[in-house]
């Protein structure tokens, strides 16, 4: 009787240990699962779709983030920026500055407010002409 209280005793810890190790991997695997930061924070991507070849973004700023030294080239040339420092300005009604080349040397900004979303893109564009007859000039426009 003891030799089967014995074997219930050990087959009862094997069945015991198994678990804990299965809980303990279980444990490290969702524990060391990083997110994926563009699942998780708003991503603003902004899009240069003039058509002069010498007007590009340099700049892109909202409340709280300012992205300088750019070269987003013009005829649909775009960069993606994610917003992982915090919005303190909140979601809603942000408003969006690009700054580009207008011409050698000068350059000329606008302006759009828009609203963002946890783990969504917005996106915008830069886009218009100037200059010629008709032409509405150069805008920003959200293209979502």
């Amino acid at each position: 009787m003891e030799k089967n209280i014995k074997q219930n005793n050990s087959k009862y810890l094997m069945k015991l240990s198994v678990l804990i190790i299965l809980f303990g991997l279980s444990i490290i695997h969702t524990s060391c699962k990083k997110d994926n930061p563009e699942d998780t924070y708003p991503t603003l991507k902004v899009t240069n779709d003039l058509e002069d070849d010498w007007r590009s973004i340099t700049a892109v700023s909202l409340v709280g983030y300012t992205f300088d030294n750019l070269d987003i080239q013009p005829f649909g040339d775009s960069q993606s920026f994610i917003l992982d420092e915090g919005m303190s300005g909140g979601y809603e009604n942000i408003n969006v500055t690009v700054r580009y080349i207008r011409y050698t040397g000068v350059s000329a900004s606008r302006s759009l407010k828009i609203d963002f979303f946890d783990g969504e893109t917005t996106s915008i564009k830069l886009t218009g002409c100037d200059g010629a007859e008709g032409c509405p000039g150069i805008y920003l426009e959200q293209v979502n």
